[in-house]
């Protein structure tokens, strides 16, 4: 079933997000995916502990005939994406805040990410970078009620306007509508599409526009029965993700 597949690898719930632009990018492809939610969230984890964690779930990913990895996680990517390809000895992406392209507009900008994501980034001039402790964590514990999430709980320390708001972790997709409603830009950026491009053009797979019959992703894992029940409940169901 899994032969030959794209696999995509987050810390839980986020990277079906990812996952979602894959598949209506590559609808031939195959995938699977592996969300990690037991151990997440990521962001407030040492980088020893994110090794141990990755490379043991890439280890069960490389147990399955698959052509390449993506990690669908902002924080593993900026912090152990080369220990992770070093490991893996096949193609790994990782997904990116779009923060130098934003820095370039001379924009109002602001990174929203995990904290150890943002820790990376410092706020100059008109970029801000905000480390979000506990939305990962609120997302997870709050799946299928994700309409109670209090946003102003975790944003209510940004006392100004940005052009652009960056989405800095993939769980974050899943409560973009009320970042929006919150915070007000005028655009919401991430690093999914700057992904595809890259599988696109490194592993030479034509991208479809058109409606085909996609393959179900298979889900592997601990967590697999989580994974697949929001996936098929809530995600596969969202538009304009």
């Amino acid at each position: 079933m899994c032969e030959r597949a794209i696999a995509v690898f987050d810390s839980g719930v986020g990277g079906l997000s990812v996952l979602k632009k894959l598949t209506e990018s590559f609808p031939q492809e195959k995938f699977i995916y592996l969300g990690d939610n037991k151990n997440a969230p990521y962001g407030n984890k040492s980088k020893r502990e994110l090794l141990s964690l990755a490379l043991n779930n890439i280890d069960l990913i490389l147990s399955y005939k698959v052509k390449a990895i993506i990690v669908a996680c902002n924080t593993l990517s900026v912090n152990i994406l080369d220990e992770i390809k070093q490991f893996a000895g096949i193609p790994v992406f990782g997904v990116f805040p779009p923060v130098e392209k934003a820095e370039i507009s001379g924009e109002k900008t602001l990174l929203l990410a995990t904290e150890l994501t943002s820790s990376k980034y410092k706020s100059t001039g008109n970029f801000k970078s905000l480390g979000l402790k506990d939305l990962v964590e609120d997302i997870e514990s709050n799946l299928y009620s994700l309409n109670t999430i209090n946003i102003s709980r975790h944003l209510n320390c940004v006392n100004q306007k940005f052009d652009n708001v960056i989405l800095g972790c993939t769980h974050y997709f899943f409560v973009k509508n009320k970042i929006i409603d919150y915070l007000k830009p005028l655009r919401i950026l991430d690093g999914a599409d700057n992904t595809i491009e890259k599988i696109n053009q490194e592993l030479k797979i034509t991208k479809h526009s058109e409606k085909i019959l996609r393959n179900e992703p298979f889900f592997i894992g601990n967590n697999k029965k989580t994974n697949k029940c929001f996936w098929n409940l809530v995600v596969k169901n969202i538009k304009n993700l």
